[in-house]
Parts: structure tokens; sequence; C-alpha cells
């Protein structure tokens, strides 16, 4: 397999952060016990909030957006596109109970980082990803 790292590249798209409003509101309550309501900007969202790592509330990271571009491949990184956000009650080794708040990924991408102007570099999925080749003239 060739490698294309420090190579010129041309891109069809790239991936881009979106804000959708998404995130869960958690208030301390007594000890690490926590109240939590899941929100889309700033409004509660219709699903009670259940405390047993249900995959119900799905967050979007970011969005696949076409343009074309050259730039220089400069290594990997996986993505994740979409992903839960999730609630759990869990406890401790001395018995006590708390609140875990995580995201468990649903979309991984692997992408390439290419660097397309001064200190400007992009997420780039592989499959929008071409090799230039160029022509050395003898």
């Amino acid at each position: 397999m060739r490698t294309i790292e420090f190579k010129t590249v041309r891109c069809n798209a790239y991936l881009k952060k979106v804000k959708d409003g998404r995130y869960i509101q958690a208030l301390e309550n007594e000890g690490n016990i926590k109240d939590c309501t899941y929100m889309i900007n700033n409004e509660p969202y219709e699903i009670e909030c259940i405390y047993d790592g249900v995959l119900e509330f799905l967050k979007t990271y970011f969005e696949v957006v076409s343009k074309e571009f050259e730039g220089v491949l400069v290594g990997y990184k996986d993505i994740v596109i979409t992903g839960y956000l999730t609630v759990e009650t869990e406890f401790d080794f001395m018995d006590r109970e708390f609140t875990k708040l995580s995201r468990v990924p649903k979309q991984i991408v692997k992408c390439g980082i290419v660097y397309f102007g001064n200190n400007r570099k992009r997420l780039v999925p592989l499959e929008n990803i071409k090799m230039i080749i160029e022509e050395i003239e003898s």
C-alpha cells in the first residue's frame, strides 16, 4: 500500500462542526445525585430523562460540506459524527450512588487532516480524498 502522507491531495468535501443545541442539563442535588433534563435550544425535550443509559437522545457533532479544494494530507483521525447522550446511575466502591453523564458514539468516520492554507486545516473523510499525480518532466 502506498502512503500519501505529506503529498498534495484533491478533496471534494470536508466535515464542518454543527451546533444542534442538544445537551443534558444537570442540576446538583444532595451528594453526587443530579436532576437531569434533555434540552434542545434551551427548551426541555419531550422525552423524560431516565437514569439507566438509554440510547434515545441523538446529538450531531459534524456534517459533510461539499467543496473542491487542494491541500497537503498530514495525518489521520477518527471523528464522531453522531452520538447518543446518556445518563446513568452508578455506585462507587462504598456503595454510594452517583450520576454519570456520557456519550456513546453512533457514527464514526476515519478522516484525513488536510492543510489547505497557512495554519488552516480541514477534516476530510477518506472517501473524499484523491491523490494528485505529479508528473516529473525529465
